[in-house]
């Protein structure tokens, strides 16, 4: 007739829970027995991993059935009081308690445990704390009070004090039962029963070390030695004395309050003077084997001091190798292993002095305060002196934890200077991809490791991954950055000891797919990270498309520029052709003129038979005239020829006795060179007509001579010269003459030169300018010969492009 409200099975055990009452039965075959039953009792009925019953009461709290038998026998009651209506137990041991009126609770498994004023202190200012060889654990107050655990029984012993107030200050094992426990006022002997006898060290003691039958006791005027076998007590340095040590080699080190001094050679030399990190307030010293010292100051905060033969040989600041610094030392711990504990306001923090690894422990981890005094570590169990009570923590590590996953919970924002917030669902799902507003800043991702071991107690490893955002948001940036990568995705990692990710105030465009790692103090890391992409969109104005418009834009402008730039070349080039053609065209007729009005002269007096000769050569230069001048260049050979056939003219013009010339040099030239069609035409011209010599026979010569890559042509004439002539022409003298064919070679060579950039010079010089008894005028051509070839290549280019153009002339007209 009971109304049942709650039912589990466990192998052959049947437990019943109903209004009033639960009923544990047994199965046996085919047959149930009753084995127990409990009145007053119902709840919910649970299971936990170890197959023990658990049962949630709304009146009593979670009642567990720890037991072998797994029978109702020796119940534990958590949580009393607490409605209690639901608890499961986690992957990693955790216990989890749902409770009606005052939220959830967990119970952890090995979960440190602390004592307290309510546990039985009198003072829960601890400052010294020890084990001895029995198992007691025995730590000290700011009262006097020397606290004894051992077998779950708590001891105090209560020293004498002047005012009240003797802080413990470190407690020496000496023998079984008997110890030496050193306070503000006193150093005492106390015996496991509680017999205190105070000993008779002067002023006020601050450490003590135990060295085979001595006892090093320093205070605040001097160094003194109790030797246990006579119990004299000798002082050993006037100093005040801070902290004591002994190294590898059994040598005694103190620390003062300005330096290290050694036994060595009986605390004379002060270390601090050679190693100003040492010169300071010494706070610990510490064995660390291997002529290794650790030494803390409040300064340095802890050094790694070598040693040898009592000489200080290296200081080293731990600060630089470690990955966070540690301040404010309290007290030092060495296990065997060589692993240091230490003590700051800030938690218990273990260093491993091989790797520089760091185990941060604090108020997250179940201390009972982060300001701890005194640590003391034996096996896998670390004993914490703290302000507010003792903590006592298993440090081993169980496999049961690695289980634990990683968590990215969140997204953080400003937009428009108000803060936004993006929850994350944290079950599996294919779109994992955050976008965030483009107007975004100051972007934070906040993780989680879901180990409640830890507490929160941390730390994360984040692999970031840049890689090509959506199409429509692509920059150059994420572009060479992807192609730089080798198409992978730049990849970057981070160590982060808090629990989200800072981008900074802008966070560049792109995307960014994250993997988040949690790991424990203990080295442990999550199996499962947490990953999520998030993706920040490009204003239009800087993506990739935009930059690539402006860039086919500019580039097609370009282009066309240059084209028209090429197009303006080329049509430049043709007037430069038509004009160099045009010039061609004025020497001819120009030429002929003077030729006829040589003719001329053989008629006064007659003379037929030079008249004859003359005309027969005229009519072969004119027809070379005609058809070199349709020629931009021609071989060098037909040009010295041509030159020949001139002067011979010139010769039956003037006669033998009144006109010579010289060709000279023209064998070092090759024959087949191009060269300038008819360019040295009308300075022939000019020297046969304007430079007759008035009182000698006119001589003209021609050199040719080459130099590297320059042809140089120098034709000379013994006439009166060019400022002669000017200077007659000035007085009246003779008919005014301006000598054209001088003006439209200097024409041509400035259209060859547009043309072919042959570096064509002309240069014509007066020679009584540079001696003044003689007389004539020099002229010098030189160009180029090393573009010649490209001459004749772009002659034919421009030969071309006037067959066209002169083919679309007619065409129209």
């Amino acid at each position: 007739a009971a109304i049942l409200t709650s039912i589990e099975v466990n192998k052959d055990k049947i437990l019943y829970s109903f209004r009033d009452k639960i009923v544990l039965l047994e199965l046996n075959g085919k047959k149930l027995k009753i084995i127990d039953t409990i009145f007053n009792i119902s709840g919910r009925i649970s299971i936990d991993r170890s197959g023990r019953f658990w049962v949630c009461s709304p009146k009593l709290g979670a009642i567990c059935f720890d037991n072998p038998n797994r029978d109702l026998s020796n119940p534990k009651i958590y949580l009393p009081g607490k409605k209690t209506t639901y608890m499961f137990e986690d992957r990693q041991g955790t216990f989890w308690f749902c409770t009606l009126d005052d939220g959830i609770y967990g119970l952890p498994h090995n979960t440190p445990i602390s004592y307290y004023k309510k546990d039985g202190l009198l003072s829960e200012n601890l400052s010294a704390v020890i084990r001895d060889d029995k198992g007691r654990i025995l730590f000290g107050d700011d009262e006097g009070n020397l606290n004894i655990l051992q077998d779950g029984k708590h001891t105090i012993h209560q020293l004498e004090s002047i005012d009240g107030y003797n802080r413990i200050l470190s407690i020496l094992p000496i023998a079984p039962d008997y110890y030496y426990v050193l306070t503000d006022e006193a150093v005492f002997a106390v015996t496991a029963s509680g017999e205190t006898t105070p000993l008779g060290f002067g002023g006020s003691p601050k450490v003590l070390l135990k060295q085979d039958n001595l006892i090093w006791c320093g205070t605040s005027a001097r160094l003194f030695t109790l030797d246990l076998k006579t119990q004299q007590i000798q002082e050993r340095f006037e100093q005040r004395i801070t902290a004591l040590g002994t190294d590898s080699e059994n040598l005694i080190w103190a620390g003062g309050i300005d330096g290290l001094y050694t036994s060595a050679d009986g605390f004379k030399k002060n270390w601090g003077h050679t190693f100003p990190s040492l010169k300071s307030r010494i706070i610990a010293i510490q064995n660390g084997g291997a002529n290794t010292l650790w030494v803390a100051t409040p300064e340095a905060d802890l050094l790694k001091v070598k040693v040898a033969g009592g000489q200080v040989i290296s200081v080293q600041p731990a600060n630089d190798f470690l990955p966070k610094p540690v301040h404010n030392i309290h007290a030092i711990f060495r296990e065997n292993s060589g692993q240091l504990w230490l003590s700051t306001n800030q938690g218990v923090i273990g260093v491993n002095p091989t790797t520089w690894d760091l185990i941060k422990y604090n108020h997250n981890d179940g201390l009972a305060n982060d300001d701890v005094r005194a640590i003391y570590v034996y096996q896998d169990t670390l004993w914490a002196a703290t302000t507010t009570g003792l903590t006592r923590m298993l440090l081993n590590t169980d496999a049961s934890i690695a289980g634990f996953s990683t968590l990215i919970t969140g997204i953080r924002y400003q937009q428009n200077d108000t803060i936004q917030q993006i929850h994350l669902p944290t079950e599996t799902g294919e779109n994992r991809t955050t976008t965030l507003p483009g107007e975004a800043s100051l972007v934070e991702v906040d993780f989680a490791g879901l180990n409640y071991r830890s507490r929160g107690n941390l730390w994360f490893d984040c692999l970031i991954t840049e890689v090509l955002p959506p199409l429509q948001w692509l920059t150059t940036d994420n572009l060479l950055t992807w192609i730089g990568s080798g198409f992978k995705g730049k990849t970057d990692t981070a160590r982060i000891y808090k629990s989200s990710l800072d981008f900074g105030v802008h966070m560049p465009p792109g995307k960014y797919k994250l993997q988040v790692t949690a790991c424990t103090q203990n080295g442990i890391r999550s199996p499962l990270p947490g990953e999520w992409a998030v993706v920040m969109p490009t204003p239009w104005f800087k993506t990739f498309w935009f930059w690539l418009g402006i860039w086919m834009l500019t580039g097609y402008g370009v282009y066309r520029f240059f084209r028209t730039q090429l197009k303006l070349r080329d049509m430049n080039a043709l007037v430069a052709q038509l004009r160099l053609i045009a010039l061609q065209a004025q020497i001819n007729p120009h030429f002929i003129g003077n030729s006829i009005n040589a003719i001329q002269r053989f008629f006064y007096p007659p003379s037929p038979t030079r008249a004859s000769i003359y005309n027969a050569t005229f009519t072969q230069l004119l027809r070379k005239t005609l058809d070199y001048s349709e020629q931009t260049f021609i071989p060098f050979s037909e040009e010295v020829a041509y030159h020949k056939d001139y002067l011979e003219l010139a010769q039956l013009r003037y006669g033998d006795t009144h006109f010579e010339y010289t060709i000279s040099g023209a064998d070092t030239i090759p024959g087949d060179l191009a060269f300038p069609a008819l360019f040295l035409q009308p300075i022939l011209e000019n020297a046969t007509i304007h430079g007759n010599a008035t009182d000698s026979i006119s001589s003209i010569s021609i050199a040719y001579h080459q130099d590297g890559d320059y042809i140089y042509c120098t034709i000379t004439d013994n006439g009166p010269g060019i400022h002669a002539k000017q200077h007659d022409q000035n007085r009246g003298v003779g008919k005014k003459h301006r000598s054209k064919g001088i003006r439209m070679l200097q024409n041509k060579a400035a259209v060859l030169n547009q043309l072919f950039d042959l570096d064509l010079q002309l240069s014509v010089c007066d020679l009584q300018k540079t001696d003044p008894l003689s007389t004539g005028t020099k002229v010098t051509v030189s160009f180029n010969t090393s573009r010649i070839n490209h001459a004749l290549a772009r002659q034919k280019i421009l030969d071309k492009q006037q067959k066209s153009v002169i083919k679309e002339y007619n065409k129209h007209a």
